[in-house]
C-alpha cells in the first residue's frame, strides 16, 4: 500500500518563482527526453532512460546555463527522466497510452529530494498565494513530488 501526505503550501513571490523554474526545468527535460526517444526509435535504436539521462547531463545540460542556476535542485532532471522511463514501461505493458509532451501550466509538477526541497522552501514560512501548491510525500519521506495548480 502506497501512503502519501498531501500538504498545501502557501508561497511568497520568490518561492513561487523558484517553484515555477523547477517545474519548467522538469518539463524541459521530460519533453527533450521524449523527443529524443522518438528520434532514436525512428533511427532503429532502442533508447532507455539511462542513455538519455547520461547524454543530457554530459552534452545538453552544459549548453543551457539556466538549468544550473543557483537555488535550482540539479536532481530534478534525473527524476524527469525516471518519470519518462516509467511512462514508457507502463505503455509497453499496455497499462497506459503513449507518453505525451508536457505543456506549461497544465499540472506542472516536479520530483525532488525532500532534503533539497526543505532548503528551497522552508515549510514553516507559509505565506498566502493565489496558486495552490501541493506537496506529496511518500514513505519514507525522502522523494517528494510537488504539484503546482
Amino acid at each position: 500500500m502506497l501512503l502519501s501526505i498531501k500538504t498545501k503550501l502557501k508561497l511568497n513571490k520568490n518561492q513561487k518563482t523558484l517553484m515555477a523554474k523547477d517545474a519548467g526545468i522538469a518539463r524541459f527535460a521530460y519533453n527533450w527526453g521524449l523527443a529524443t526517444w522518438q528520434d532514436l526509435y525512428k533511427d532503429g535504436l532502442k533508447p532507455n532512460k539511462y542513455l538519455l539521462k547520461k547524454f543530457f547531463n554530459n552534452h545538453v545540460k552544459p549548453e543551457f546555463t539556466w538549468i544550473k542556476e543557483k537555488g535550482i535542485c540539479q536532481k530534478i532532471t534525473q527524476y524527469a527522466f525516471d518519470n519518462l522511463g516509467e511512462a514508457f514501461q507502463r505503455f509497453f505493458k499496455g497499462l497506459s497510452e503513449y507518453p505525451k509532451f508536457k505543456k506549461k501550466g497544465k499540472n506542472d509538477n516536479f520530483t525532488i529530494l525532500l532534503i533539497d526541497f526543505i532548503h528551497q522552501v522552508k515549510l514553516a514560512q507559509i505565506v498566502d498565494t493565489k496558486k495552490k501548491v501541493f506537496l506529496y510525500r511518500k514513505e519514507p519521506f525522502i522523494v517528494t513530488t510537488v504539484v503546482l495548480r
